[in-house]
């Protein structure tokens, strides 16, 4: 009984989450799993399936009649993609990551009591800080050509750092942070430098709960910890941007594009071409008004066309407002934004002026993030962590409420 118990503990814990996040990450996205160019993580979900056979609650969540519909709908959107001609390939990398993003939502959403819910909010926490250790582990030792932009799904950020609130793993939030700040300083996206920014806000904000000197003292160390520890890799990051015409052109030019914008209102070819995509819904949202399906996200990226519609220069990745508008039409759009945001407008309700504010700050996050990238319709792990983040929203009072 003993060793039973020890076993699921670490499977739990440990080697469920890894082995997840190992299938879920770029290192299996481009060798692991990777057979003739194209990524095939299927037997992810045959581990899926055997790990929550253990837990027939959590399979009777993933069998339940939302998940069910979904599962219809995806089917209907791939028949209209096919329709519209788009690869079936693509089709089905596209609904794999819609039905991980519900299933992730699921899994923490319907969870029946406070330990339950601990246990899958440990899961979900473990498993973000393994897609992450493997993102870096990838762009360090792995790639065959060095990217001169290296993406990370920072909406996970949000996954790791409210669960380890939670469970008082101050450490570990520190040290996640102050690493993940590192590497989306090294991945010349400024979007990742901005999460960042927030995450911080967020972070700072829990010296206010209460004014003690213990908490006081110990929230000044942590900024501390971190501002030094920004000052001594601040030349080796300004270094790297200086090694050559593309990194300081991602790094520090951009900067400047956007800070001449903000003062003068002059745009750039790239932030004129990402406005665009705006006018072009609103321009022709009649014709948008029906489904697209799926197909468009892994589209060459130089100019998206339409099947009724002029071209646009531009690419369906830049944008998941834009991404949606196109797959499920203009009404569909109008009900994912309406349920997201009635999400955290649920979740803000009888919470202290505080927490709001905390709230706030995802919130602002979570639609920055959406609108600089559509990676949650065409990135598995993006989609998993989206997914995993709108449930921790979704049940928001019991993450308040229960005791770890």
């Amino acid at each position: 009984m003993k060793i039973e118990m020890h076993f699921n503990y670490y499977f739990n814990k440990l080697v469920a989450p890894f082995v997840l996040a190992l299938i879920f990450s770029p290192i299996a996205v481009f060798k692991l799993l990777n057979f003739g160019g194209s990524y095939f993580p299927e037997i992810g979900l045959v581990f899926m399936v055997f790990f929550f056979s253990i837990k027939k609650k959590t399979m009777n969540d993933f069998t339940e009649s939302r998940a069910l519909l979904c599962l219809m709908l995806i089917i209907v959107l791939g028949v209209i993609g096919l329709l519209f001609g788009n690869n079936i390939l693509h089709i089905y990398s596209e609904g794999r990551c819609i039905l991980a993003l519900v299933l992730s939502y699921l899994y923490i959403s319907n969870a029946k009591n406070e330990s339950e819910y601990i246990e899958k909010l440990e899961f979900s926490l473990y498993f973000t800080l393994f897609i992450f250790a493997f993102y870096i582990i990838n762009y360090i030792f792995l790639l065959d050509t060095p990217s001169v932009k290296k993406y990370f799904p920072m909406i996970g950020i949000w996954v790791a750092l409210l669960a380890a609130k939670k469970f008082g793993y101050n450490n570990i939030l520190i040290g996640f942070l102050c690493i993940v700040s590192l590497a989306a300083a090294y991945s010349l996206y400024r979007s990742n430098i901005l999460i960042i920014v927030f995450a911080f806000l967020w972070f700072i904000s829990f010296i206010f709960d209460s004014i003690t000197i213990k908490r006081l003292a110990t929230g000044l160390v942590s900024i501390v910890v971190i501002i030094m520890a920004g000052i001594i890799l601040l030349p080796s990051i300004l270094d790297y941007y200086n090694s050559s015409e593309s990194h300081m052109i991602h790094g520090l030019s951009k900067w400047l594009d956007l800070a001449n914008f903000i003062r003068h209102r002059e745009m750039t070819d790239v932030e004129s071409v990402r406005l665009s995509y705006y006018s072009y819904i609103l321009n022709n949202y009649l014709i948008l008004f029906s489904p697209s399906g799926f197909g468009y996200y892994k589209l060459a990226d130089i100019e998206f066309c339409h099947a009724f519609i002029e071209c646009i220069d531009g690419s369906i990745r830049d944008n998941s407002l834009f991404y949606l508008v196109i797959t499920i039409g203009s009404v569909g759009t109008l009900f994912i934004l309406s349920f997201i945001c009635k999400l955290f407008f649920n979740a803000s309700q009888k919470l202290v002026l505080i927490e709001k504010l905390r709230l706030l700050v995802i919130f602002v996050s979570f639609l920055f993030f959406v609108n600089i990238t559509a990676a949650t319709f065409g990135e598995l792990s993006t989609a998993i962590l989206t997914g995993l983040l709108m449930g921790i929203i979704k049940s928001y009072h019991t993450f308040l409420r229960v005791k770890v």
